[in-house]
């Protein structure tokens, strides 16, 4: 997976150019994996109008997203995160907003899907 490195270089920034390439070979993890395709750190860090690059699908439309395990892909989002995220920090900021909007318990839809999930599961014989 490529994540950035940090996200505040010395002179402030919300970005820095030193990103690394980690994975299972490595014996770690970064914040962004195909194996949690949701997670509320990606959206709590774009929330906070911070970059993420990540290639987590179920969320491709929030942040800087990747296909699959494409280093190469992930490598130009992080540079455009890089050289690009600083100028449109507040469009980014408003725009993931609006769009993390549907992952909130004031959302009516997801309440109401998330309390049939759980009215289903109530009615279920225990095994």
């Amino acid at each position: 997976m490529l994540g950035l490195a940090g996200f505040f270089n010395g002179a402030g920034s919300r970005t820095t150019r030193n990103a690394r390439v980690s994975g299972s070979e490595h014996g770690h993890r970064d914040f962004a994996s195909t194996e949690k395709p949701l997670n509320y750190f990606y959206l709590e860090v774009r929330w906070q109008g911070y970059p993420l690059v990540h290639n987590a699908h179920l969320c491709a439309d929030l942040g800087y997203y990747y296909r699959d395990n494409d280093v190469e892909e992930g490598a130009r989002r992080a540079i455009e995160a890089t050289d690009c995220h600083d100028a449109h920090t507040s469009w980014y900021c408003e725009k993931q907003r609006t769009e993390i909007a549907r992952y909130l318990p004031d959302n009516r839809q997801l309440v109401a899907t998330y309390a049939a999930l759980l009215d289903d599961l109530i009615a279920r014989a225990p095994r």
